[in-house]
């Protein structure tokens, strides 16, 4: 239970457009244009939650639309993170500089070192006859300091859906998007109740065991509408003490005596 600012409500509770874009390049013309067309998928909480994406101060909803199918040739690497001064020399096509920089990006994000990770790059016909990196096994790439490892780890054909991608802007500050948030969300929990020294704890730091006071606690939120909320875990924005926290729970057994 962390106590958190309008800014770091909006960071909790959106998704970033440079995540988004490293993701799905094509996604810059949704923002610029109002829509675009891509193959390239988009983040779970997105697609299904509706969570909204920041961009320029502004929120916006991205919708997506199937709108046929086309044949792409998916390629498979690994990547990682090593401690080496190689790098090898190579040309890169435009596609090839876009999954770098997805592999970067990524890598950039997590505690990638002495870690692999995998990523896809799904070319159009076309566009794997021009790569260059394809015709490495694995490849050194070099930039600030850190060199990266990428192995191809598989080559095939595959059938492709294309998807229409949409904006709607849904919030034009930090202070609009948190306001319905916590118009639609907002619990606000009494300290004097049974949980007043569990709710202590929590914001003074982690506070793990299932008490008769977490349970006391976790009637309240679960009681109300949740920020997201899955079998056995759950987010919620918490009035408490007049200031707004950021709540989230697991727990194996609410019935704790």
């Amino acid at each position: 239970m962390r106590e958190v600012s309008d800014g770091k409500l909006a960071e909790l509770t959106t998704k970033d457009y440079q995540y988004l874009r490293a993701i799905n390049p094509s996604i810059k013309s949704t923002f610029l244009n109002g829509s675009s067309r891509s193959t390239a998928d988009l983040p779970y909480s997105v697609l299904e939650y509706g969570e909204p994406v920041a961009y320029n101060g502004s929120f916006y909803k991205i919708n997506r639309t199937k709108v046929g199918e086309k044949q792409e040739v998916a390629v498979r690497y690994t990547g990682k993170i090593v401690e080496s001064d190689k790098e090898t020399e190579i040309n890169f096509s435009k596609k090839d500089k876009e999954i770098i920089q997805q592999v970067k990006y990524q890598a950039d994000r997590s505690d990638y070192r002495n870690t692999e990770k995998i990523f896809g790059g799904d070319y159009t016909p076309e566009e794997f006859k021009k790569s260059n990196i394809v015709n490495y096994n694995q490849l050194y790439i070099s930039e600030k300091n850190t060199t990266f490892l990428l192995k191809k780890e598989e080559v095939r054909n595959a059938s492709a859906e294309i998807y229409n991608y949409t904006s709607q802007k849904t919030a034009d500050s930090i202070e609009k998007w948190t306001d319905r948030l916590k118009k639609k969300y907002m619990i606000t929990i009494n300290p004097s109740n049974r949980s007043k020294n569990f709710l202590k704890n929590t914001t003074e730091g982690y506070y793990g065991e299932e008490t008769r006071e977490f349970a006391n606690t976790m009637d309240i939120l679960t009681d109300r509408k949740s920020y997201r909320e899955t079998e056995g875990s759950g987010r919620w924005i918490v009035s408490y003490k007049n200031n707004t926290y950021w709540v989230e729970a697991s727990w194996t057994d609410l019935n704790t005596e």
